[in-house]
């Protein structure tokens, strides 16, 4: 029960930074680029590395589950994608999609590494880092 009540809560919150981030890009007025679902993806593959490092068991469901579940969103990723190729923005449409693939695994990375910095651990602890 208490794995369920920490996932929801984590979920809850990350779904409050998304909101958030959408405030923000919306108040930019950027509709060239779907920066909001672009930088939620991106803080979340970091915050994933971090979690991934230095938490384990509950802690790691609230973070990695719930929060980073709730903040990240790969059905908006693919509906800003179908709209920009609507658009008739196709290399735009290309470009966000290789990127923010490319900016996740490198944001998770950065994240791994960071967890590593931040216990004392190599980053080669890692295996693949």
């Amino acid at each position: 029960m208490t794995a369920l009540l920490l996932v929801g809560l984590g979920g809850a919150l990350g779904a409050l930074g998304r909101y958030g981030l959408a405030r923000w890009a919306q108040a930019r007025r950027t509709p060239n680029w779907p920066w909001a679902t672009f930088a939620a993806n991106v803080l979340g593959s970091v915050v994933l590395g971090i979690a991934l490092v230095l938490a384990d068991g509950l802690p790691l469901l609230f973070i990695g589950v719930g929060f980073c579940g709730g903040l990240t969103t790969f059905s908006s990723f693919a509906a800003d994608v179908l709209m920009l190729i609507q658009a008739g923005r196709r290399p735009a449409a290309a470009a966000y999609a290789v990127g923010s693939i490319l900016a996740g695994l490198l944001a998770l990375l950065v994240g791994l590494v960071l967890g590593g910095w931040i216990s004392g651990a190599a980053p080669t602890a890692f295996g693949w880092v």
